[in-house]
Parts: C-alpha cells; sequence; structure tokens
C-alpha cells in the first residue's frame, strides 16, 4: 500500500527470520517473529502528518540490524468546488444554460483519487457513479453532456436539476459534497413571424410603407428578447409572446430586416423578412388631424388649459384605435379588430368626431377635412372596417 491512513493508531505488520526479536523502541514494544517469519505490533498512535517507525531486529547470536517505515496520518478530508462551464442565460449567474457541462476541481493535500457524483440526489446518502476517469492529475475534472446523459438513465431532461460531487483522498478521507444547481434549456424559442404593425402598412400582407420609421410585430416566446441587431433595437416579448419593435429605420426601396429571439438560456432563433418602403402616397392621419385639431383650437381662440385638454381627449382617442389594430393595451377604451383594416380611415373618424363634439360650431369645416381624408383612401372593405372601428372608439 502506500502506507497512508486516516486511522488514529494501526498495526504494523513484517515479515523477518524465525525467532528474530523485533523491538520498536520508541513505543516501548518488542516482539518475536512467528515460525513462519511473520510479526506484528498493534495500537501504535498515529499524530496528523508523518510517523516515522524505527525496527530493531536481534537474531538468537545477537546479531543485529535495523529496518525504518514511514507512516503519515491524513485526517483532512478534500474540498470540491464545481460550476457550469457555461452559463448561456440573461446572467452569468442565473443558473440557466443550454450547456449543462460542469468543471470542477478536487483539493487535497495528499491528492484526490476517487471522484464521485449523484444526479438529482434523493436523500442524504443518494447511491452515487464513480467518475474517476474524469480525474485529471491536478484534481480538476469535466463532466460533460455525455457523462450527465448517462447519470440520467438515457438523455438529460430539461428543467431544473442537481449534481452532487464529492472526492475521496488517497486516505479514504471524503469530501463534504458539493452541490451545483442549474435550469437546463435546451430548445430554441418559437418566432413564428412578424411585419409592419398595420398603422403603418399601406398593403394587406402588411411588408410594404411608406413611412421612413416603422413599427415591427411579431409572436415569439413570452419572456424572449427579440433584437434587431443590424439597428441595435431590443425588445422583450410579453406574456402571450407577442412583441412590438418601435422606431426601426427604412431606407428607399427593399429592406432584409432579421430578427432574432433569444430566450432565457441563450438559445436563439432568426428569421428574415423583407420589408419594402415606397414613394409616400399617401398622408399620415395622425398628424393630419393633428393639425386639424390645432386649426380648430386657433379658430376657437382656445384657452391654453382647455385647449390641453381638447388635445389630449383626441390623442387617446387616436391611440385606442391604433391600439385595436394592433392588439395592444389601450389607454382608455378596449376594442379589439381584425381582418383587412385601414388604420387611416380608423384614425380619422375617431379624431373626426372628438373634434366635432368638441367645437360643434366647426362643424362645417371638420366635414369637409373627413371628406377629404377619406377620399384619399381606396373605397373597399377595409376602408369601411375602419371608419366603423373609429366610430366605436370615439
Amino acid at each position: 500500500g502506500d502506507n497512508i491512513t486516516s486511522a488514529a493508531s494501526v498495526a504494523l505488520t513484517g515479515v523477518a527470520a524465525p525467532g528474530t526479536q523485533v523491538t520498536l523502541a520508541s513505543a516501548g514494544l518488542g516482539t518475536t517473529a512467528a515460525a513462519d517469519g511473520s510479526f506484528g505490533l498493534g495500537g501504535l498512535p498515529l499524530a496528523a502528518g508523518n510517523n516515522d517507525f524505527v525496527f530493531t531486529l536481534t537474531d538468537a547470536a545477537g546479531n543485529s540490524a535495523s529496518a525504518s517505515l514511514r507512516v503519515r496520518r491524513d485526517a483532512q478530508a478534500p474540498t470540491v468546488t464545481a460550476s457550469l462551464v457555461a452559463d448561456t442565460g440573461a446572467s452569468a449567474s442565473d443558473g440557466i444554460t443550454s450547456n449543462p457541462a460542469i468543471a470542477g476541481r478536487g483539493s487535497d493535500d495528499i491528492g484526490v483519487v476517487q471522484l464521485l457524483a449523484a444526479l438529482d440526489p434523493g436523500g442524504e446518502i443518494p447511491p452515487t457513479t464513480d467518475l474517476t476517469s474524469l480525474l485529471a492529475a491536478d484534481g480538476s475534472f469535466t463532466i460533460g453532456q455525455a457523462t450527465l446523459d448517462l447519470l440520467a438513465g438515457g438523455t438529460l431532461g430539461t428543467g431544473a436539476h442537481t449534481v452532487r460531487i464529492a472526492a475521496v483522498d488517497a486516505a479514504g478521507n471524503r469530501s463534504a459534497p458539493a452541490e451545483l444547481s442549474f435550469t437546463y434549456d435546451n430548445a430554441a424559442p418559437a418566432l413564428v413571424g412578424f411585419s409592419l404593425a398595420a398603422a403603418d402598412a399601406t398593403n394587406a400582407t402588411l411588408d410594404e410603407t411608406g413611412a421612413a420609421t416603422v413599427q415591427l410585430k411579431g409572436q415569439s416566446e413570452a419572456g424572449a428578447t427579440v433584437t434587431l441587431a443590424s439597428q441595435g433595437i431590443s425588445v422583450v416579448a410579453g406574456t402571450g409572446g407577442t412583441f412590438v419593435m418601435p422606431g426601426v429605420a427604412l431606407q428607399p426601396g427593399a429592406n432584409a430586416l432579421t430578427l432574432t429571439a433569444t430566450d432565457g438560456a441563450g438559445n436563439a432563433t432568426s428569421l428574415l423578412r423583407t420589408i419594402t418602403r415606397t414613394a409616400q402616397t399617401q398622408a399620415d392621419a395622425v398628424l393630419t388631424w393633428n393639425s386639424i385639431a390645432l386649426q380648430s383650437i386657433q379658430r376657437d381662440v382656445t384657452d391654453p388649459p382647455i385647449a390641453t385638454r381638447v388635445l389630449a381627449i383626441q390623442s387617446i382617442a387616436v391611440y385606442d384605435t391604433l391600439a385595436a389594430i394592433e392588439g395592444t393595451p389601450a389607454f382608455l377604451v378596449q376594442r379589439a379588430a381584425s381582418g383587412p383594416l385601414s388604420a387611416g380611415a380608423a384614425v380619422t373618424e375617431a379624431a373626426y368626431r372628438v373634434l366635432y363634439q368638441l367645437y360643434p360650431g366647426q362643424r362645417t369645416s371638420l366635414d369637409a377635412a373627413l371628406v377629404a381624408s377619406l377620399a384619399a383612401i381606396p373605397d373597399g372593405a377595409a376602408k369601411a372596417a375602419g371608419i366603423a372601428l373609429g366610430q366605436q372608439i370615439a
């Protein structure tokens, strides 16, 4: 053996010529070798560290010789540390990862000789698997995906896991277990699709617009971070997975936009769609009716506090109209819209109805503005649906 033990006392045995007197002067002990030459001395106390024993052997003729033996007592257990090789989650310490590999080290004054591990232990002393083959000479180790699959009995499932690891040194001392808990997620998040927000689009497929800056809307996994890396824009998908990305800049012509959805474990899915910016052929209804509201205030010479209230009422009506189209929370009036619908017609109708109720004396000029705005929008079901929505909101 290696003459290393964790015991507080030991018995030493040896072989000499039969009848030889064996003396251990430091312990005041002696014995005689048996007929087969074997001898033993027991109950020898050990101090921590190295213990040197010197024996004197004397035969029947009085000839003497000496022999020595060093026994090391190691009562100190090793220590173990372990961590994820790559915590791929939102932070480097959240324990959420798409890579479950574990790296660690066993440390001991005389060296670690055995590594034991248990996956999702169910008790104080769960059954362990010997992973000594993973130990490097310096005590370091890596428990990779394949080994974790083995510990799981086939394939490591997604979800929360705990790995308990212990090290054993040459003296048989066993470390306190190190436990590493993590959540394993290797499924890429869904990125179902994205398009222009209906308020910005000029076609039914929501991929054409006349605007230089638009808002995108799409569907992903709830909580996923959706990024347009080319423009440095990121948003987080809501509870239902819906996301809205404002402030997207478009160049004239075709714009190839790639969105990437990244979940809490760092898994990612990318989707490319081309959004075309055409020549502006239709005025922005929101800006148009903001200007009409200001003209109404000027004609009426409305006091500033009341003018502020007028603009607020109209802005809320427009906001709630667009919220119904986009399926986002409204400020005051929540409605749901579906199918082909002209956002311009809806905004025009809502703003018009607010203003003529606040300025009934200007009904004629407001009616003319309404006719002019709606005339620029192609007739059809989408226009009719937009007008109907604006009426409901206002």
